[in-house]
Parts: structure tokens; C-alpha cells; sequence
């Protein structure tokens, strides 16, 4: 049996594939339709790629889902639907990094869930990440260090075939919005609101490879300065985000 990666539309499991891929594995993306609020812009994004299979109706979690589109627990779940789906997968992926701070995505909590089923199941099952040791910053540069596209066909890979936000436009109607490769403007369409944390930590980590969007919501950027700008050991995450938010503050001067 192939191991199992949990696909969404996002950056972690779309630089998942690519590492897992390039180091031999022999990899099932699966994707699952848990009826959120922004199922159907993730559907719609990894669609037409044939290698992840998309799976529908198999749990609904939209009862489950906070006002600011969290659910708790997700990632359990998932875990578990794919363990009983796939009885004789051992290995089973996710994307979580260091900069991950839910409970369900995390080493340990993971590494736990592995010992508590393999006991069950008599048999050894593994839950793991490829970046557990490494922060989305630094994910997102090897994926550009090891590609010889240009700047602009990465961006145009990375906006066009991943998706992050909380509170998407509706299925019908993409919007455009500008980002920036150096002092060049360029022009996509998506359904990112582009004022939500998700949109703001997946410009984060495009910013540090050179791919630069605007963001349209001060308090959320205020919260991320506030919370960053002062650490007493900066991380990765920390000092890319702050670099951020002084190019948009320039930006917004302007």
C-alpha cells in the first residue's frame, strides 16, 4: 500500500508532495470534502490535478466550525477516517512545521497518535510530517532553491494552484488582485479575501522568496507586529513576518 499524504489546497501539502516525492516515496494524496466554508474554492483549486483524489461525503465538519473558521480536532479526525479507510497504510503524512501552533498539527501530539494506534491496531503506524523541524519560511525556500523556473512562473504556479483562507469570495466570482516581483506589478485572480491569518501567512511566506501581495486588514497586521516585533529570539517566522509587514507599511505610504 502506498503511504497516505492529507492534501489540501495549501502550501504545506503542496510543498509536501514535491519533498516527498523527491526523496523516492511513493505517495496517495488524498483530499477530504468536510463541507466547510471554503471546501468549495479548495475543490475547485486541486481539481484538475489528477494525482490527488478528492473524497465526498465521507465526514462533514461544518457543525463543527468556529465563526473564525477553526475546528477543533480536524486533523485527528482525518487521521482516523484514513487509518479505517486504509487499514493497511502504515504511513501516514501531513504538513505541519514548526511554525504550526494547533494542537492537531504538531510532533508530539502526532507522535503520541501514532503509539496509541499501533497499539490498537497491533501493528506499527506512523503519522508524520516532513518539515516538523523547519518553519514554513523555510519550506517555501528550499521549494524555490530547487526549481530553476523564474521568479514570475513560480508565482504564477504557487497563486494559481494552492489556496489559503478563511472567508473566500463565492465560487463564481474570482476577484484580481496585484502582487509585486521586484518593482514589477502583475495581476491574478482568486478567491483569497486577502484580509484574513490565512491569506496573511501564505503572503508571509511568499514574501520571503521575492513574491509580494498586498493585504487589506490593519488589525490583523497590527496583531502579527505586536506579537513579533520584540521577541527576544527571533525565529524565521518572526523575522519574516516582520520584513513583511515593513514592506507593506511602505507600500500603504505610498
Amino acid at each position: 500500500m502506498k503511504e497516505i499524504l492529507f492534501f489540501s489546497s495549501g502550501l504545506d501539502s503542496y510543498f509536501a508532495r514535491e519533498y516527498l516525492i523527491s526523496q523516492g516515496h511513493d505517495i496517495d494524496c488524498i483530499y477530504y470534502d468536510i463541507g466547510c466554508k471554503y471546501s468549495k474554492q479548495e475543490i475547485e483549486t486541486i481539481r484538475k490535478d489528477e494525482s490527488i483524489s478528492i473524497h465526498y461525503d465521507f465526514i462533514n465538519l461544518k457543525f463543527c466550525e468556529h465563526n473564525d473558521a477553526f475546528i477543533p480536532n480536524r486533523n485527528f479526525l482525518l487521521v482516523l477516517l484514513t487509518q479505517s479507510m486504509y487499514y493497511d497504510c502504515n504511513k501516514i503524512w501531513v504538513g505541519g512545521s514548526k511554525s504550526d501552533r494547533v494542537n492537531d498539527n504538531n510532533k508530539e501530539v502526532f507522535d503520541e497518535l501514532s503509539v496509541f494506534l499501533s497499539k490498537v491496531h497491533k501493528k506499527i503506524i506512523e503519522i508524520s510530517s516532513p518539515f516538523w523541524g523547519m518553519y514554513k519560511t523555510d519550506v517555501i525556500k528550499w521549494f524555490d532553491r530547487r526549481r530553476e523556473s523564474k521568479t514570475y512562473e513560480i508565482a504564477d504556479e504557487l497563486l494559481n494552484h494552492t489556496f489559503s483562507c478563511y472567508y473566500p469570495k463565492d465560487i463564481d466570482h474570482k476577484t484580481e488582485e496585484n502582487y509585486w516581483i521586484g518593482n514589477t506589478m502583475y495581476k491574478y485572480k482568486t478567491y483569497e479575501c486577502m484580509e484574513c491569518p490565512a491569506c496573511f501567512r501564505k503572503s508571509v511566506e511568499l514574501s520571503s522568496i521575492n513574491i509580494f501581495r498586498d493585504f487589506k486588514n490593519d488589525k490583523i497586521i497590527q496583531k502579527y507586529e505586536k506579537e513579533f516585533k520584540n521577541l527576544i529570539i527571533p525565529t524565521p517566522r518572526s523575522l519574516a513576518t516582520i520584513d513583511y509587514i515593513y514592506n507593506l507599511n511602505r507600500l500603504h505610504e505610498k
